[in-house]
């Protein structure tokens, strides 16, 4: 019985972690992980979608990490809702659209930028 108590109470715990605060990315799982533009200027551009909290974003060697206030996946479509304003969005957030193209490929465009071709970073 004891034996029993301590595997469901591992299991409440385990479960409690990814429902509060693991970071598991659900929402963003179909763009998960890193994408890459590399622009006609010798510019890299790049965004690291790695949980449903955050969004890492790189040009060149400018780094900055949004928080993630709301997503809403339509289709093919996310819309990303940040924390800081980039020129786009409803209640003073900026929205990061994200368009499927393919398994490795999407189309992102933001306040930051006009729409651009990304690729999946292995």
């Amino acid at each position: 019985m004891r034996k029993f108590i301590w595997i469901v109470a591992g299991l409440l715990v385990v479960a409690l972690i990814f429902l509060w605060g693991g970071g598991a990315t659900v929402k963003l799982a179909p763009i998960a992980g890193k994408w890459i533009h590399h622009s006609h200027q010798d510019q890299d551009w790049t965004y690291e979608f790695t949980s449903d909290k955050a969004v890492r974003f790189t040009l060149d060697n400018q780094r900055k990490k949004w928080s993630i206030t709301d997503i809403r996946p339509r289709g093919s479509i996310i819309e990303i809702d940040i924390d800081e304003l980039l020129g786009l969005g409803a209640k003073q957030n900026s929205t990061i659209k994200v368009e499927i193209l393919g398994e490795d490929t999407i189309f992102v465009s933001s306040g930051l930028h006009p729409g651009m071709v990304f690729e999946k970073v292995n």
